[in-house]
């Protein structure tokens, strides 16, 4: 869910999701395998005459996988798990600018 400012949550709120990039990949079965994390900023729908684009869009900024020591566990994803926690480590991908790294995909995609 992705919310504005308001008085109980004063810095917004954003959820992160998984995005399938590989349509043969299905989750949770290939784990992130042919997926990506991504911070969901937007959903959004373009009205107009192109049939196409006449559905649910969202706008998301990717994280990288951050890299773990080997001793943690190999996953399928090529990434490892934090050896504590079993969970990934995450940051925001940037470009070389420093602006954080976006796309616009059909929310069928999450």
């Amino acid at each position: 869910m992705a919310s504005p400012p308001s008085k109980e949550w004063p810095v917004e709120r954003y959820d992160t999701v998984l995005v399938n990039m590989d349509p043969s990949k299905k989750w949770p079965h290939s784990g992130l395998e042919g997926h990506t994390v991504a911070w969901l900023r937007l959903i959004f729908r373009i009205c107009g005459a192109i049939p196409a684009a006449d559905r649910f869009l969202a706008y998301v900024q990717r994280y990288h996988i951050i890299p773990q020591p080997s001793v943690s566990a190999q996953t399928s994803h090529g990434g490892k798990t934090d050896p504590i926690t079993g969970l990934y480590a995450l940051k925001r991908a940037l470009r070389a600018d420093k602006s954080y790294l976006g796309d616009v995909i059909p929310v069928s995609r999450l």
